[in-house]
């Protein structure tokens, strides 16, 4: 696993696998405090792949999947950290996601599958953090805090959760990107995201971190080892009109200078 510090204000230079190749988008990684660490499985394998469903019930738009469909397995933050895979409020997954084409965009939402192996499967929070595709941030304590969408129900792993997002009306303009966020709950028992893991001939996409500590440090699994984890986050994205350009005559600039 790769981590980068918040404090130090690494650079990001992150490669996303649709997003280089819709796009171009850039690469990979991290400060001079960049390091590898070893973790240990996250996942509870499954063989199934993932169902598709025939449209979402809370999400419009175009869906922009980064993922490879199967094999799957259900992935915990906190089992990165922890041998019995508890979750708290301080644990965040996060995506990165850039409009695939240059335009304006709205964000209307996107989807993820939750799995609980007992009690609640109520996230804490979701929503999406803006950042520039140049010079992409990760997201900050602060920004983590202030997700738009409180307590997120999990409808299991057969058909998609959604995360709505269209009343806050999030645009990205030319040059924008986004952080696609969600936030644990506090919790004794195993609350899993369906991820991309370790299929044949599947790659890693490289838009993938997590985050224990309320975003202090971030996390990325080590695209070097052998099984690669690709979160199953799709974002839903509606296209908007170019912002009109405004034309100034020349007589009010003269007069500014009667």
């Amino acid at each position: 696993m790769l981590w980068a510090s918040q404090h130090a204000r690494a650079t990001l230079l992150i490669g996303i696998g649709f997003l280089a190749t819709c796009a171009g988008a850039g690469v990979a990684a991290a400060s001079n405090e960049a390091a590898a660490i070893v973790a240990t499985s996250p996942t509870r394998d499954t063989t199934s792949p993932i169902t598709p469903v025939p449209a979402l019930d809370c999400v419009t738009g175009v869906g922009y999947p980064d993922f490879d469909p199967f094999p799957t397995g259900q992935l915990n933050v906190g089992a990165f950290f922890d041998r019995l895979r508890r979750s708290t409020t301080d644990h965040f997954m996060v995506k990165y996601f850039v409009p695939p084409t240059p335009g304006r965009y709205r964000i209307e939402g996107f989807s993820l599958r939750v799995f609980a192996s007992g009690g609640s499967d109520v996230l804490q929070a979701a929503g999406v953090i803006k950042t520039r595709a140049d010079k992409p941030r990760f997201p900050s304590r602060d920004a983590l805090q202030s997700l738009q969408v409180l307590r997120v129900d999990g409808r299991g792993l057969d058909i998609d959760t959604c995360v709505d997002v269209a009343p806050h009306d999030i645009l990205l303009e030319p040059g924008d990107a986004a952080w696609l966020v969600i936030q644990f709950p506090i919790a004794s028992h195993f609350i899993g995201v369906l991820a991309d893991v370790n299929g044949p001939g599947n790659t890693d996409r490289g838009g993938d971190y997590l985050s224990r500590d309320s975003g202090d440090l971030w996390y990325r699994p080590d695209p070097t080892q052998s099984v690669t984890y690709d979160w199953a986050f799709t974002p839903y994205v509606s296209s908007l009109a170019r912002s009109p350009e405004t034309w100034t005559a020349w007589t009010a600039y003269k007069q500014l200078y009667r």
